[in-house]
């Protein structure tokens, strides 16, 4: 910050003559800025005028008629250039142009009054959306320095409060070395929760929630953890629908590097597990909904790895299966075999072995190989959960069960599963009554593509040559 302080008397002007020296008169938007800069200086002049000529009273009439024409023209420029910074139209700018106009924009923000740092605050905050175009270019003009002093200033209005928070948050989503660098033991969470009490826009609030949920992945500190999550639960408790997406999408990744010394079961007081749910119930007018629920459901797998059981309808995974959109199905298959791992009466209960065959002919049916793959860990942890004889009778059952498995020994996703999946099937024979075993060994004998086991013998992955191996001897035993 000290750097910006020592030039500031000058930047200005330096940056208002260097932004025409890189500007086309051919180049619509950079000739928009260029207009900018030249009517700000403009303005400047004016106002200079009327203050060594106060005394004039018509004199002053004619240059405030004049300031306001300007100042109108103005507001129009930064309406323009706005628009255009939100579309994305200038990332194919060469690297000058990209820095003298995030240099202009930045000096406007250090040396001009409340009206044009606020407009340039609004044109970085659009820029910044493009993060791998401009956020670098703005870290290295040391734009967070400049940051962190304004936010800490008690004179800002709401809207530069709310836009400085959420730019900041942008960077720090870009680089992780910022949060820790300039925030960590310097501005807690706490510092902003307060500073938004101050404000009685709902806005405010809002970048705090975006704010919270970008760095809730990186901190550690439990004290600033339960701040983040009083924030959210806050947002929940207020139905400011449009921050669930915010902290939603950050919440798979917060549960990931959860610390260990705080109990992650404390997310079930804060209205975690219910944001999950609304947002898995898929009801709710959010914005890319489709994405919410997707990060929802990773939010339970997440959990379900770490040894937490949220409460909720679990019918409401179940439902996905059903679902045409292969992100979600493969997504709550992902939940389910996790669950079958940590809770098989949750999964008999809403799976219970008589409706496993229609499960089964609805995935097998339409299984993109990522879907496959999933698919093949949900069956491989669900015949786990039931008697060999559930599992040799489900291979009666369903004619083409076996099959499905044997035709995937080519796949190179989940080869382990799909190698079990087949052990033990024919491990379940022995189950099976007498006048039963006949129909059986037809299946495993009419399967047609068990010559695949030979290549997998030969495997490099030491485990897989080895389940190969063991699934041949077995399968020998059956057309021996």
């Amino acid at each position: 910050m000290n750097d910006y302080k020592e030039k500031k008397e000058d930047s200005q002007t330096n940056s208002l003559a260097s932004i025409s020296n890189v500007c086309d008169e051919e180049d619509e938007i950079f000739a928009k800025i260029s207009n900018v800069a030249n009517k700000i200086q403009e303005i400047a002049n004016l106002q200079t005028q009327l203050e060594e000529n106060s005394d004039n009273q018509s004199f002053c009439e004619k240059i405030h008629n004049e300031l306001m024409y300007i100042s109108s023209i103005l507001k129009g420029l930064w309406e323009d250039l706005q628009s255009i910074f939100s579309k994305d139209l200038i990332t194919s700018y060469n690297e000058e142009k990209k820095l003298e106009l995030a240099q202009f924009l930045i000096d406007l923000i250090l040396n001009s009054d409340s009206e044009n740092r606020l407009n340039a605050l609004i044109c970085i905050s659009c820029l910044l959306q493009q993060k791998s175009t401009f956020a670098k270019i703005f870290i290295d003009l040391n734009i967070v320095d400049g940051y962190i002093h304004f936010i800490s200033n008690e004179d800002i209005s709401s809207q530069e409060f709310s836009i400085l928070l959420h730019s900041l948050a942008v960077l720090i989503s870009f680089s992780k070395k910022i949060y820790t660098d300039f925030i960590v033991g310097n501005l807690p969470i706490t510092y902003f929760h307060e500073r938004t009490l101050d404000f009685t826009d709902e806005i405010s609030f809002k970048s705090l929630v975006y704010y919270s949920s970008v760095i809730s992945s990186y901190e550690t500190d439990p004290s600033q953890i339960l701040e983040i999550l009083d924030i959210f639960s806050t947002a929940i408790r207020l139905n400011i629908t449009e921050t669930f997406g915010d902290i939603i999408s950050h919440l798979p990744q917060m549960i990931r590097t959860w610390p260990d010394n705080l109990d992650l079961n404390i997310l079930m007081d804060y209205n975690i597990y219910f944001l999950i749910s609304v947002i898995i119930d898929g009801n709710l007018n959010i914005p890319n909904i489709s994405s919410q629920i997707l990060y929802a459901l990773d939010s339970v797998y997440y959990l379900l790895s770490r040894d937490i059981i949220p409460e909720f309808d679990w019918l409401e995974i179940k439902d996905f299966i059903y679902n045409i959109n292969q992100d979600h199905r493969r997504s709550a298959l992902n939940v389910l075999w996790m669950l079958c791992t940590k809770s098989p009466k949750i999964v008999l209960d809403i799976i219970p072995v008589e409706e496993f065959p229609e499960i089964f002919q609805i995935l097998s049916n339409d299984c993109p190989s990522l879907t496959k793959s999933v698919f093949s860990l949900f069956v491989y942890n669900y015949l786990l959960i039931i008697s060999p004889q559930q599992i040799a009778n489900l291979v009666l059952e369903i004619e083409d069960f076996l099959s499905f498995f044997v035709d995937s020994l080519g796949s190179k996703n989940e080869i382990i599963s799909i190698l079990n999946i087949i052990m033990m099937v024919l491990e379940s024979y022995d189950s099976l009554p007498i006048d039963q075993r006949a129909a059986f060994l037809d299946i495993v004998r009419s399967c047609d593509n068990w010559d695949e086991l030979e290549e997998l013998l030969e495997s490099e992955t030491e485990m897989v040559a080895q389940l190969a191996q063991n699934l041949n001897s077995k399968f020998h035993e059956f057309i021996d």
